[in-house]
């Protein structure tokens, strides 16, 4: 048992309301000591909530935040290590069951609550967790059957690697996506299904039943090396997404898993793929994109229209095809984006581009919901969260960075509202899911006195972990577009003024109190100076051209303009 970690302030006039205010039912903070994280939330028909998390270092955490205690503890000798454990809560955020799992590495929830996982197996491994047995064996992945309430029901075993994206419904067909090096077997049965790669890496995706018996599967990949995205139904459909980094030139790849061919069209050798199959596996469309992702990219969510909405960051140099125009983008350092392909044949919509200086990153995305989507991750130094013709800038101290949110329209990408979320160390949102309730559940990790009212009454976290894995409920989340937008009032801040004039940076618009600071093209500060007045002048001479950011922050949030230095 703990004291509660959750503090909530409903101080209206020290914190602004704004029609972007949500409404915070419950939180759950896990982490004890050290660092945790929440890395995948899934719910089911009944509203209730499966964690998948990890820790990340020697520490503990307690999965019951009432009354009882299920606490868990990893102890790593001061080195780095990983562990991971898995919980279920009702939607009132009670406990009902959990345990550790160091092997597991993805879950999929069924409707009806069955419990499927993806568990990394080089030996064996009890797969019962209760006072039972069940050892399975192998070099690769157990898929194995919970039921809702966390018994065990059947495990089989593929070999030679792993699903890292999991998806399965009330019939109890699982669908499984991976990558893998030179040839696997994909059949858990005794017949044997070989899959060999073209390249260094290849991307699988397979089909069981209920019987864990294989329907169909499936290789796509060139002689480069192709990782696993992300996978997601539409309608019965099946969408994924694969990343790749390929030779120089680059070599087009077959999407098409089944006997027919789809060639990829990259104009560079580092891409990303969504794709499309129907129920059988058969091909249905693909897409190619000129963008050297992050890891963790592209997400994949189908829109109303049949047509989808990818997010994720890239890293380098970038296009983004839309219904009017053709944007090349160069990042600043993972910079983040949502990019839409609208209708049943995915013709380009619209992109949203997210970037300031430092990283920014979408780890997490909703499906569409009301004609909005929600997405979230983290940022390394600012971030500018309005993509359109306004500014609504976020400012974190530099690493390892606050998490960020926020809600953006279907039809044009334009921002309903956003917020950050910061306390004294890292704060990331790594996943979230609506409820059958329409709730929106968020799990990730959060720092001392990091503020998860996002944008409506205050909700302080406090911990002693160094961050701390969270769940949280909110009963309701701004998903309804206006014409103009909407912007939490206190981060609504006037234009900074700033310019190169001879030897001379002149800024602007100042106001008393703030902090001037300016950065090279790196993120490097340079320059860092208290406010007294509406004007500052710093010289540039000696200062080597190219670069430069100017910031001017306070603790109600940061503006920033960067200009080009060319003596």
């Amino acid at each position: 048992m703990r004291q509660p970690a959750i503090a909530f302030f409903f101080l209206l006039m020290l914190v602004p309301r704004s029609s972007a205010g949500q409404v915070l039912h419950w939180a759950n903070l896990l982490g004890v000591s050290g660092e945790s994280m929440i890395q995948e939330v899934r719910t089911d028909a009944q509203d209730n909530i499966y964690v998948f998390g990890l820790m990340a270092n020697t520490g503990s955490v307690d999965l019951d935040p009432g009354p009882g205690s299920a606490t868990l503890s990893w102890n790593f000798g001061g080195l780095p290590g990983s562990g991971y454990f898995l919980a279920k809560y009702d939607s009132s955020g009670t406990y009902q069951w959990g345990l550790k799992a160091d092997a597991l590495r993805a879950i999929a929830v069924s409707p009806a609550g069955d419990v499927v996982l993806s568990v990394l197996v080089d030996g064996s491994w009890d797969a019962d967790p209760g006072p039972g047995t069940y050892m399975v064996s192998g070099n690769g992945m157990a898929l194995v059957r919970w039921s809702t309430n966390g018994t065990f029901i059947a495990a089989s075993v593929i070999e030679g690697s792993i699903a890292m994206h999991l998806l399965t419904n009330d019939q109890g067909d699982v669908f499984l996506l991976g990558q893998f090096t030179d040839s696997i077997d994909v059949d858990p049965g005794p017949n044997v299904a070989m899959l060999s790669s073209s390249g260094y890496s290849d991307v699988w995706v397979a089909k069981l039943d209920a019987m864990d018996q294989l329907e169909w599967s499936g290789v796509m990949g060139g002689v480069g090396m192709e990782y696993a995205g992300d996978l997601a139904f539409s309608e019965g459909d099946l969408l994924l997404t694969l990343r790749t980094v390929g030779p120089v030139p680059m070599q087009q790849f077959d999407v098409d898993p089944g006997p027919d061919t789809a060639w990829t069209a990259f104009g560079q050798n580092q891409g990303a793929v969504a794709i499309q199959l129907d129920p059988t596996g058969g091909y249905v469309r693909h897409a190619s994109f000129d963008w050297p992702v992050w890891w963790q990219s592209p997400l994949i969510r189908p829109l109303p229209d049949r047509g989808i909405v990818l997010g994720g960051a890239y890293a380098g140099q970038a296009t983004f095809t839309d219904a009017d125009t053709v944007l090349s983008m160069t990042s600043s350092g993972n910079d983040a984006f949502i990019h839409t392909l609208k209708g049943g044949v995915w013709f380009p919509g619209w992109t949203d581009l997210f970037s300031a200086y430092g990283n920014e990153l979408i780890s997490c995305m909703t499906p569409f919901k009301d004609g909005a989507v929600v997405v979230s991750g983290t940022f390394t130094h600012s971030l500018d969260a309005d993509p359109g013709a306004g500014s609504i800038a976020f400012l974190t101290q530099g690493p390892p960075g606050a998490a960020w949110i926020g809600s953006y329209c279907l039809d044009d990408g334009s921002h309903i509202w956003s917020t950050m979320v910061q306390g004294t160390d890292r704060d990331w949102f790594m996943d979230m899911n609506w409820s059958a309730a329409d709730a929106l559940v968020i799990g990730g990790q959060c720092s001392d006195s990091a503020n998860i009212g996002l944008a409506g009454p205050p909700a302080l976290v406090s911990t002693n972990a160094t961050s701390s894995a969270i769940v949280a409920r909110y009963r309701s989340v701004n998903t309804t577009c206006d014409a103009n937008g909407v912007a939490v009032p206190e981060l609504v801040r006037p234009d900074l003024e700033a310019f190169i004039a001879g030897d001379r940076l002149v800024v602007d618009g100042l106001r008393s109190g703030e902090e001037l600071r300016l950065f090279d093209g790196l993120g490097r500060l340079l320059e860092q100076r208290k406010v007294s007045g509406t004007h500052m002048e710093i010289a540039m001479s000696g200062r080597s051209p190219g670069v430069y950011l100017v910031l001017a922050s306070s603790i109600a949030g940061g503006r920033l303009k960067r200009l080009v230095h060319q003596p």
